[in-house]
């Protein structure tokens, strides 16, 4: 009878312990995150049941709409819009990826982690967005809703030619966009319209405006129907004489090789063309379109980026009136 008394006792401290450390830590987050609020989110090193709340946009929000989100780590009003006494969570650094989580659980939701927590974001209906978390450690960062964008971009880059510099950029979709702007140095240079497809269009535009050995920094805007102006990105390029000089054209093997999720791609003209470059999967079924328009002679270069993509071999052809070449190349995530 002492014995069992003994066991049931040590069984209640053992369940009294765990009780008690289960409730030092506790989740923190809002039921509803609204555009251009913060809040200090405090997890714990649970992964599951996963943790999550509504991300609400504007009565017009759509699924092309994406959010613009800042994460910080730690809530100090020095580094952050919170205010909160915590410890800070180390926090991912990268871009959403449509179904990108490693055990592929939730193929519908963007996806950005890191071995401490991953974030999870899907649009509902209206003007609500699904937002979760998977934790494996404790602490807290600051969440902030910046914006929304009605284009979701995947990449925007200036190549460097001789008196030139070709600007391209890919979306991913587009929504309620009349135009782009692009900006140098605080100054408008263009305005290319926009073609507002729900699958997204990819664009080029050529600065012949430039110098040699001069280093040139553009913006690119978008530009609702409304008016409303967002930022997009940045890109810049040096042009010089000799990245004029080929003599023959060319597919060169893309850089990184394999790579993980960008990778450059050059290429050579040895007069002025209209360029297609594409990349197929081995069915010979087209999975992106990373340019297509007026290039200049000279090498080009440009970026690819696979995030949306499975890892695998693909295949990227480069088509023009007089030549055409195909290469592989090798996603690894």
């Amino acid at each position: 009878m002492k014995i069992f008394r003994l066991l049931i006792l040590g069984t209640v401290l053992i369940f009294g312990i765990a009780t008690a450390n289960a409730q030092v830590c506790e989740f923190d987050y809002p039921d509803e995150l609204y555009l251009y609020d913060s809040y200090c989110i405090q997890v714990c090193a649970q992964p599951f049941p996963p943790q999550g709340f509504f991300i609400v946009g504007n009565p017009t929000s759509g699924p092309d709409n994406f959010p613009v989100i800042t994460f910080t780590a730690g809530c100090s009003p020095l580094n952050s819009d919170c205010a909160v006494d915590c410890e800070p969570l180390t926090i991912p650094d990268g871009e959403w990826v449509l179904g990108g989580d490693p055990q592929h659980w939730y193929p519908e939701y963007y996806w950005m982690g890191n071995a401490c927590i991953e974030f999870y974001l899907k649009w509902l209906h209206d003007n609500y967005w699904d937002f979760f978390m998977l934790s494996n450690c404790e602490g807290c960062f600051c969440m902030t809703f910046d914006s929304e964008l009605p284009v979701n971009l995947l990449d925007f880059t200036a190549v460097a030619g001789d008196g030139e510099v070709a600007l391209n950029w890919n979306t991913a979709s587009e929504s309620n966009t009349d135009h782009f702007e692009i900006v140098r140095n605080s100054e408008l240079l263009e305005q290319v319209p926009a073609r507002n497809a729900v699958t997204g269009s990819s664009y080029s535009w050529v600065d012949n405006s430039v110098q040699n050995g001069h280093s040139y920094s553009y913006e690119l805007f978008s530009v609702d129907f409304d008016g409303t102006r967002a930022f997009l990105s940045t890109a810049s390029a040096t042009p010089s004489a000799n990245t004029g000089m080929v003599t023959e054209y060319a597919l060169h093997q893309n850089y990184p090789n394999p790579f993980n999720p960008e990778t450059q791609i050059a290429f050579d003209l040895v007069e002025d063309q209209f360029v297609t470059l594409k990349v197929l999967n081995l069915l010979g079924q087209e999975v992106a379109t990373v340019a297509s328009g007026e290039f200049n002679a000279g090498r080009h270069t440009v970026n690819f980026n696979g995030a949306d993509l499975t890892s695998g071999v693909y295949l990227y052809t480069l088509t023009m009136d007089n030549f055409s070449a195909t290469k592989k190349l090798v996603l690894l995530k």
